[in-house]
């Protein structure tokens, strides 16, 4: 089923034994984010249709037989045919494929703006991650340095160097620290989900991916004013 076909899209030996950037998350995304499949596939039926208004209608000929004996014994049968030709001609056929025409450009539009939302999340969802991630590791050396502290001044109260209130005030300074890395570490699963959620696979697929890390100061265009337009 749908869960089973996720769980078993997995990225490339190559992909995960390099960092991946935006660019190669989106490439996987084109085939498997669920938003971008369903407008491709709308696309694909709209344009479907489209070709097939450009087909005349067809005609339709009807033959029918009847045998009557009493009319004409020599020539008992008679036949009969009907030849139903449709209009599609001129402005009718000219609007039909006018209108199957736009079907088909919103459809292009609606993809674009599927593979463009895909592309957002997958953003969105790096940053949240590469960012949490670093976060993570501060907070580790935070909760080492915590937890040295905490033993040194634990032991200088057994020893009668300190009071008692030091090595409280250390230890709930460690318990706030070793909290706030569990958040930390709630974040990147979350990020993580959020990404794999985007690119249309499940999370275990991206629990070893590195990802490439983002420029410190971001990169503007020349042309500002343009890229806006």
């Amino acid at each position: 089923g749908f869960v089973a076909d996720i769980s078993s899209r997995r990225l490339s030996e190559g992909d995960m034994a390099r960092a991946l950037d935006t660019a190669d998350l989106l490439r996987a995304g084109l085939d498997w984010a669920p938003a971008i499949r369903e407008a491709l596939a709308n696309y694909r039926s709209i344009d479907a249709a489209a070709r097939a208004a450009r087909v005349p209608l067809p005609a339709n000929l009807t033959l029918t037989a009847e045998y009557s004996h009493k009319d004409n014994p020599a020539k008992p049968w008679l036949g009969s045919g009907l030849l139903d030709l449709p209009v599609d001609f001129g402005g009718r056929r000219n609007e039909r494929v006018t209108s199957a025409d736009l079907a088909v450009l919103q459809a292009r539009y609606d993809y674009a703006e599927a593979v463009w939302a895909t592309r957002s999340a997958i953003r969105h969802a790096m940053i949240e991650r590469i960012v949490a991630m670093r976060e993570a590791e501060l907070s580790a050396k935070v909760i080492t340095v915590r937890s040295s502290r905490a033993r040194r001044l634990a032991d200088r109260v057994r020893a009668g160097e300190d009071g008692r209130p030091v090595a409280v005030t250390a230890q709930a300074e460690l318990a706030a620290a070793e909290q706030r890395g569990r958040d930390i570490d709630a974040r990147v699963a979350q990020a993580t989900i959020a990404l794999a959620r985007a690119v249309g696979v499940s999370p275990e697929a991206l629990a070893g991916v590195t990802l490439a890390s983002l420029p410190e100061t971001p990169a503007l265009p020349a042309d500002l004013a343009g890229w806006r337009a």
